[in-house]
């Protein structure tokens, strides 16, 4: 079985995995397999140098994400151009995960809908917040202005209700996370002596 997790920026995706961790299932997040398939010699990096120029390298040849987040996110053609590069390898990743894997998958995925990844997971987890919580959680990472800017750009947590079988709404503490995974794979019949 495939899980696919999604939620917005802050949701707690992240958390979420070490607890599907804790719980025995095999979990791999999508922003890491994006720095694996974006290191230097890698496939999909050329590919991006060849869209959007050399200049989104370090000297020593890793990728600048600043330098590709300036170019990419200021034109909407951009983004899908980069996600029309990126999602392609990421999935490629992913599918050769999953199949080398015993037992079931959870994948946190950012752009799970976006990046048509939904299609290959068997159920869809939306982990949803108050915006006053992402915005704290995301505090020393961004500035409101930012996070507000970026987040405005990923789907809704209505969007993302509508369109997932099961929602955790993640506002409280970490124990309050764990109790409802736990719960969730309970109800759908997996690890109910976990």
């Amino acid at each position: 079985m495939v899980i696919g997790l999604c939620g917005r920026m802050g949701a707690g995706k992240s958390e979420a995995l070490k607890i599907f961790s804790s719980f025995g299932l095999n979990v791999i997040d999508c922003d890491d397999v994006s720095r694996l398939v974006c290191a230097p010699g890698k496939p999909c990096l050329a590919e991006l140098c060849v869209a959007f120029g050399k200049d989104i390298l370090f000297p020593d040849g890793t990728l600048d994400r600043a330098a590709l987040a300036a170019k990419c996110f200021a034109s909407e053609e951009k983004t899908r151009a980069l996600n029309a590069i990126t999602h392609r390898h990421i999935i490629d990743y992913i599918r050769n995960w999953v199949k080398s894997c015993q037992g079931d998958c959870v994948v946190a995925a950012p752009l799970l809908f976006e990046s048509g990844f939904d299609k290959e997971c068997d159920i869809k987890l939306a982990l949803t917040a108050p915006m006053e919580v992402l915005l704290q959680r995301m505090s020393g990472r961004y500035t409101e202005a930012d996070f507000k800017a970026r987040v405005k750009k990923q789907y809704t947590d209505k969007f993302l209700i509508q369109n997932c079988e099961y929602v955790i709404e993640n506002g409280d503490t970490v124990e309050e996370l764990k109790t409802k995974i736990e719960l969730f794979l309970q109800c759908i019949g997996k690890y109910g002596n976990a």
